[in-house]
């Protein structure tokens, strides 16, 4: 029994795993600075036939620029002269010496020179960052590898943090100017499944006010779908410690660059249809609850006895599929 649950182990985790794309890397930062910005001597261009994923990248780019400068930088469609330049997007990859074809999901560039900045990956055609980012943790799911360039470069070249979600968890360090050294880099995630659980619990600087905690519990108490921004101006948002459609927490999911597309990891056991072919004829299959029932209702699909024989139709679960075979 031992060694069957062993083999299972290792099954269910080759049957999860992911295949990275065989590229390497390359980081190169020099010492010398190629540009410095400062104040609103900068314009972030971004080409017209850019995606709106795009654009969100340069107008993330902005906020924290801002802030960081005390400035006003403008996103344009063409650059104007006599201006320090960010170029946005893959639309810019020829101009910028990457060869386009090596791009995939995640992946991204960041070159420094003293003609430009130039930050860029592969981005949803479709996806509206502006609308999504309102919604739930499933609406989050879509390419953005300039959006993850952008992060790259704050990070690493203005000192931005992203520690936890919110203002207070967003560190900016001021500047009068950011001296721009030479830059050449090619970067992508080591996992292409990246998640932790932050949407459970409520972060320090939520919720703020008494009113709008009494309105939105008023409204949940209803059932009435939860209330994106409170009408008190300057306010956090309100939500459920649970709720899933949190703006602070899908710009944080941005942030910290977490997984452009689900791969189930989680519950896998749950979706094999355990219940529906056992529960009837092996309800000892299922684990015992306090009240003398078995477990075989759910959100999870019923919860799974290992201690039970169950653990053999998983081993022949798993068999079968690696023969080719329906399992039993």
């Amino acid at each position: 029994m031992k060694k069957t649950f062993i083999f299972v182990a290792v099954v269910l985790l080759a049957l999860t795993a992911v295949d990275l794309p065989a590229a390497e890397k390359s980081i190169v930062i020099g010492k010398n600075s190629v540009m410095s910005i400062a104040g609103s001597n900068v314009e972030l261009v971004v080409a017209p036939q850019a995606s709106k994923v795009t654009f969100f990248a340069a107008s993330e780019l902005k906020q924290f620029l801002d802030e960081a400068l005390k400035s006003d930088a403008k996103i344009v469609r063409t650059p104007t002269a006599g201006k320090k330049h960010f170029f946005i997007g893959k639309e810019f990859a020829k101009q910028a010496g990457v060869d386009e074809k090596k791009l995939f999901r995640d992946a991204f560039y960041i070159v420094n020179r003293a003609d430009g900045i130039y930050i860029g990956g592969i981005d949803d055609g479709k996806a509206d960052p502006e609308k999504q980012v309102h919604r739930t943790i499933w609406a989050q799911y879509y390419e953005r590898g300039t959006l993850f360039g952008v992060y790259d470069w704050l990070e690493r070249f203005v000192g931005v943090r992203f520690y936890f979600p919110g203002k207070l968890g967003t560190i900016v360090p001021a500047a009068r100017e950011i001296n721009v050294p030479q830059a050449d880099i090619f970067d992508f995630p080591d996992y292409d499944v990246r998640r932790y659980s932050m949407y459970q619990g409520s972060w320090m600087d939520e919720p703020k006010s008494p009113e709008a905690l009494a309105r939105y519990n008023k409204n949940r108490n209803k059932n009435l779908p939860k209330t994106y921004r409170s009408i008190y101006a300057g306010e956090t948002v309100i939500r459920h410690s649970n709720d899933y459609r949190n703006e602070e927490k899908n710009l944080m999911f941005y942030r910290t660059r977490m997984e452009t597309f689900m791969e189930p990891n989680c519950h896998g056991l749950a979706r094999y249809c355990y219940v529906e072919r056992f529960g009837k004829e092996h309800p000892e299959f299922f684990a015992l609850k306090d009240n003398g029932q078995r477990h075989v209702a759910g959100p999870h699909y019923g919860s799974i006895c290992y201690s039970s024989n169950i653990l053999e139709e998983i081993y022949q679960d798993a068999k079968s599929y690696l023969s080719g075979e329906h399992p039993s």
